[in-house]
């Protein structure tokens, strides 16, 4: 009996402060907490791209979350990315052809992210998957180097949109011509843009002028 009273007691003290802080949680001294919830969907999506001989800048669209690296099933010399929340240390690799002993700082493939891949002779990539959306990408102040995780390829300007004006211009690599493509706003870039388009399966070099999250969906 006594036990059963002091659980009464006890749920009351704690229904009590709950509710103390419901009505005024300014006056506990506690934090307000706000949270987002993300509702993640999936599609049905696959990665079909070319790899030519030497460096290519590519993405992979089909991934719903982080894939080990045997998702990139061809044979390839090397691969890189670029991490800008290191600052220290911003470029991490990844080298199949090195013994088992060595330590990779590139351990996984995210749809967020740019690659570049290095091979030796033309070859096909092809993998049926699924695509998760939305995506949340981090953009630091300066260079990132980030993939392209949607189904459409629609005007540069259209894409990039909610990132001007932090946004300070883009490039793209094509491996197939061994071509630059860029792009930016405002003008900043005294050459020809001529990159119009935004497709899928490329990695892009945007320059940014303040930290912001790009969400696609």
């Amino acid at each position: 009996m006594k036990t059963a009273h002091l659980l009464a007691i006890s749920l009351l003290m704690i229904a009590a402060v709950a509710l103390f802080m419901y009505i005024d949680p300014k006056i506990t001294g506690l934090p307000v907490l706000s949270t987002r919830v993300v509702i993640l969907t999936t599609q049905g999506s696959n990665c079909n791209m070319t790899f030519f001989q030497g460096w290519n800048l590519v993405s992979f669209a089909c991934i719903p979350g982080s894939q080990e690296m045997d998702f990139l099933n061809i044979t390839y010399g090397s691969i890189r990315t670029y991490d800008s929340s290191d600052s220290s240390d911003p470029w991490k690799s990844y080298n199949p052809s090195l013994p088992s002993y060595v330590v990779h700082d590139l351990t996984s493939i995210s749809r967020a992210k740019g690659y570049w891949v290095q091979v030796q002779n033309e070859t096909v990539f092809f993998k049926n998957s699924t695509l998760a959306k939305p995506t949340f990408i981090t953009l630091k102040r300066g260079w990132n180097l980030i993939g392209l995780p949607n189904q459409t390829i629609s005007d540069t300007y259209n894409t990039f949109e909610t990132l001007i004006p932090g946004l300070d211009y883009i490039y793209l690599y094509n491996a197939s011509d061994s071509d630059w493509k860029e792009w930016t706003w405002n003008t900043s870039l005294p050459s020809d843009q001529d990159l119009n388009r935004s497709p899928y399966g490329f990695g892009y070099w945007i320059y940014m002028l303040n930290e912001t999250t790009f969400t696609i969906q």
